[in-house]
């Protein structure tokens, strides 16, 4: 069955027009994604969110070349997503540098002062600051399973513990520069 057919059927809702669609494609869309992003999976989940889109705008849409148009909706999803997960790497790169030069920073600052004044200035931090400092500086968590801990997501984590080593450095300096 020719696939403009097949998509004429498709908008009359009959799902097994899709299905034939999406066994006759699926194998060489998804060797098509993998190509682009680099991975199995991906790919697998990019082509079926591609068939869900045709399902859902079935009455909205209309396609006239079935086959471009699924190469191309997978082409785009699949450049979109190894987009995003360029800028991910970017953006992660960045926070570990910063990271970086924050832990440097500290570790100088900390070296100056005694281990009771530094104790002293965290326990003036609030509550839950203190509790994600403690958890990934003295119990070593990532930034992932303190969250998973306290409920709470990644960016607030994040937030928390550069709030947290601002204090810190503030607090420290002010005592360290009064002496």
């Amino acid at each position: 069955m020719q696939d403009e057919t097949l998509y004429k059927q498709l908008q009359d809702d009959r799902e097994e027009a899709l299905g034939i669609l999406f066994d006759k494609y699926f194998p060489g869309l998804c060797f098509y994604s993998q190509r682009i992003t680099g991975s199995k999976e991906l790919a697998e989940e990019i082509v079926a969110d591609v068939f869900i889109r045709i399902w859902e705008n079935r009455k909205k849409t209309s396609i006239g070349n079935v086959r471009s148009y699924l190469y191309t909706g997978v082409k785009n999803r699949s450049l979109q997503i190894v987009e995003k997960e360029k800028t991910h790497r970017s953006a992660k790169r960045e926070q570990n540098d910063l990271y970086l030069q924050t832990t440097d920073h500290e570790s100088r600052t900390i070296s100056r002062e005694s281990l009771e004044q530094v104790m002293a200035v965290i326990q003036k931090m609030p509550e839950q600051r203190r509790t994600v400092f403690l958890l990934n500086r003295i119990n070593g968590l990532k930034y992932k399973e303190i969250a998973a801990s306290l409920d709470i997501s990644i960016h607030t984590v994040q937030n928390h513990m550069v709030n947290a080593v601002r204090f810190l450095h503030e607090n420290l300096s002010r005592n360290y520069s009064s002496k």
